[in-house]
């Protein structure tokens, strides 16, 4: 449990959003917030802390007062701390690792002031000298660890002590995947992988940070890849030094498996759909017969064929039948890349029912959060693979 002087667990008092406002009743931490739900100031037994946000949220500097006349500034610099100066012992400039935590101080000659450690789960280990407020850990801001033996975010707080959140995952059923076990505790962190993954946000899967970096929305480091920087057979290794290749989506016909690949990686499982129905449900053997269609069995309707699309933007879309498809996509083969089977009326990702199995005539059906995900992540390429 967090530390509060005690052998008694804390006591913590929240507001109407949700936000920790003090913990035994303001013995050992008090804190408020602004409008938008911000922590701009922290109060404990030994002094106050006073934080500072740009427009969008992020830190950007903050100030922390021992007593009279000893304070500490801090300047932030992309979410992580770039120096921070000690009335009694002027500037230190902060060195952070590939994993986002602090390893180093040094003062503005370059000298070494305090070197810094934690281990794998948060908890502080051995440090030099000099008492600095200012550490990170794998991207958290210090933020009240000083006081309370935790990591906070915006979202929940992270306890070393425990390994876990003491709150679940704030996308709640969103962030579980059924084929994914380790997503399944709503309470666990990084997926119980903390030597390689990181989660400062608390509601960021390392995988849709990998998505952000290859669509150009964000920053991966070899920190955040699975497995090695090496690589292995399972998992190949992904060359930063590189420009990444694309993520598409893949689609698998034989169980209906879809997931984010980023060159040969899988970086995130999406869900299960299926393709087709009756004896071509899943069965790649009926891969683009359509019902209706020139076969000896028309009421059995094969998946789309193997092969490479382009996925259109998601909305609402009319088959040449007539059928109104509701939050789809439009599938078009890339020439010369998909099995050249003759189809009639193209292929589209939508809904369907999932307890008949029997809504497609070859289309991918997806549930709503998969639709959702792929729409709004600005992959367009999709492979079925058998």
């Amino acid at each position: 449990m967090p530390k509060n002087g005690t052998s008694a667990p804390p006591a913590y008092a929240y507001d109407a959003e949700g936000n920790v406002i003090s913990i035994d009743g303001g013995t050992t931490l008090t804190e408020s917030y602004n409008a938008l739900g911000w922590r701009v100031e922290a109060i404990n037994c030994c002094g106050v802390v006073d934080y500072v946000h740009d427009a969008a949220g992020n830190m950007v500097g903050g100030s922390a007062t021992a007593g009279p006349g000893t304070s500490t500034q801090y300047i932030y610099f992309r979410g992580g701390l770039l120096a921070q100066y000690w009335n009694g012992d002027g500037a230190r400039f902060a060195h952070i690792n590939g994993l986002g935590s602090t390893q180093q101080f040094t003062d503005w000659t370059g000298a070494s002031a305090k070197d810094t450690l934690f281990y794998p789960w948060g908890q502080p280990g051995p440090t030099g000298s000099g008492a600095y407020l200012g550490e990170m850990w794998a991207g958290f801001n210090e933020g009240n660890f000083w006081a309370t033996s935790e990591w906070q975010t915006d979202t929940r707080r992270y306890t070393p002590g425990l390994g876990r959140w003491y709150t679940p995952d704030p996308a709640g059923k969103g962030a579980v995947h059924p084929d994914d076990p380790q997503t399944w505790n709503m309470y666990a962190y990084v997926r119980n992988d903390p030597t390689t993954l990181t989660d400062p946000s608390g509601q960021c899967d390392w995988c849709q940070r990998l998505i952000n970096w290859a669509t150009g929305n964000g920053l991966v480091t070899d920190s955040e890849l699975p497995g090695s920087r090496q690589g292995s057979a399972e998992n190949p290794a992904l060359p930063l030094s590189l420009p990444p290749p694309p993520p598409h989506v893949e689609y698998n016909q034989s169980n209906g498996d879809t997931s984010v690949k980023i060159g040969s990686l899988a970086v995130l499982p999406l869900g299960t759909g299926y393709a087709g129905h009756g004896d071509g449900l899943n069965n790649p053997a009926y891969e683009g017969v359509e019902e209706n269609y020139a076969h000896p069995d028309k009421s059995n309707a094969g998946p789309l064929p193997r092969g490479k699309y382009a996925m259109g933007p998601m909305g609402t879309h009319v088959t040449s039948n007539g059928h109104v498809l509701q939050m789809s996509m439009r599938l078009t083969e890339v020439p010369g890349a998909t099995d050249q089977v003759d189809r009639s009326g193209g292929y589209f990702m939508h809904g369907g029912n999932f307890h008949t199995m029997d809504s497609s005539q070859g289309c991918i059906v997806e549930p709503p959060d998969v639709r959702a995900t792929i729409g709004s992540s600005g992959i367009n390429d999709l492979e079925v693979v058998k």
